[in-house]
């Protein structure tokens, strides 16, 4: 995987990295390292995928970025020996958690405005049922003695999902608006369940 990040490397330019992204590699690392380029070379380092879960984010002209780090990479690969990754639903996953385990959530936030609507990472959409499973699940998790742990958007409608849980608001740096003067800090909640 690294010897194919550091020949993408040698490609970071504008043109290049539309190519890339149009791109879909056969093996796991040239797939794992695409990623990673992508992630390092594209706008602000947002990771978002369109309805055909293609990745869509345009190019960021992040001169200076680092891109490989063979150490830090190393690293990871060996941390993540011993660990099993599953992508699947946040409810079925959360049924595997003993008494004692420790759950962290990081959903889609919650929109403040119809403009700041970007609620799914890829094709599947993380709407209002969604968050009303998730408030649900961290219930059921502290009934079984599971500590769990989320973080979303300090509003309204998340004030009143999560009451009756353990709340606090938090100061957050955002690094991410196309208007770089609105970059700065902003109100979200850490939610923490009860465990009884």
């Amino acid at each position: 995987m690294i010897s194919a990040l550091r020949e993408l490397c040698a490609r970071n330019d504008r043109a290049d990295f539309y190519k890339i992204r149009g791109e879909m590699p056969a093996s796991l690392a040239a797939r794992a390292a695409r990623m990673i380029f992508l992630n390092k070379t594209c706008f602000n380092g947002l990771g978002r995928g369109n309805a055909q879960g293609e990745f869509n984010v345009p190019f960021g002209d992040n001169a200076g970025a680092t891109i490989l780090d063979d150490e830090l990479l190393r690293a990871v690969s060996f941390a993540l020996k011993q660990t099993t990754v599953v992508e699947d639903d946040f409810e079925r996953i959360a049924r595997w958690a003993r008494p004692g385990d420790a759950v962290y959530f990081d959903p889609p936030y919650y929109p403040l405005t119809r403009t700041a609507n970007f609620t799914a990472y890829d094709r599947d959409r993380f709407g209002d049922a969604e968050h009303a499973r998730l408030a649900h699940t961290m219930r059921e998790l502290g009934r079984r003695k599971v500590f769990a742990l989320l973080s979303n958007s300090d509003c309204p409608v998340t004030r009143g999902l999560y009451q009756r849980l353990d709340i606090d608001t938090v100061q957050a740096s955002r690094r991410i608006n196309r208007d770089a003067s609105r970059r700065g800090k902003v109100s979200e909640l850490l939610v923490r369940n009860r465990v009884r």
